[in-house]
């Protein structure tokens, strides 16, 4: 049996991802925000975006914000980089450099995710020993390769995209767990 490269799970994830019929997607969106909603209640958390492709849906964020005591978003820095700003409301967030929304605030480098109590992360793939696959920039791996402790990182994916077994190597970090539809 040939292994699949980190790619060909990209591709293949990315393709059926697109595939996903809207209401289908909006019911399994809908169940991980009120998933992540319920981990991230009254908690420091940190969070991403979702495009019109991740799980989560456009009342993701807004979903976090109600719950959560703090919700910080990435910005995509140069060199594959990320900065963290706290989010304040769907009127402090502008286009960045890839055209993602992000909050307008003050930045502060990774290490501010330190002081937060959970990290959800966005992934395209997840196996069980908690090794994530994303899109393969490492903007999240390196953020959180740069952190000394950190809290508990949750990735967050679709139930179809837990596979066996994800390819990684000694740059690519681990999660604690993972939330599904």
């Amino acid at each position: 049996m040939v292994a699949l490269t980190k790619q060909d799970i990209r591709r293949a994830h990315t393709a059926a991802r697109k595939q996903l019929d809207p209401d289908e997607k909006q019911a399994k969106d809908a169940a991980i925000t009120q998933a992540v909603a319920a981990q991230a209640q009254g908690l420091k958390v940190s969070a991403y975006f979702p495009l019109a492709s991740e799980p989560g849906g456009p009342d993701f964020i807004e979903a976090l914000h109600a719950v959560a005591a703090e919700v910080w978003l990435p910005h995509s820095g140069k060199s594959g980089i990320l900065t963290w700003s706290l989010y304040t409301g769907p009127d402090s967030m502008q286009p960045g450099a890839l055209g993602i929304p992000e909050p307008t605030g003050v930045q502060h480098d990774s290490s501010i995710l330190a002081e937060l109590d959970v990290l959800f992360v966005p992934a395209l793939a997840i196996d069980g020993s908690g090794m994530r696959l994303g899109k393969g920039a490492g903007y999240y791996d390196r953020a959180l390769g740069s952190l000394a402790s950190r809290p508990r990182v949750i990735a967050v994916v679709y139930a179809v995209e837990v596979i066996d077994f994800v390819p990684h190597d000694e740059l690519d970090q681990p999660v604690d767990s993972v939330i599904t539809d």
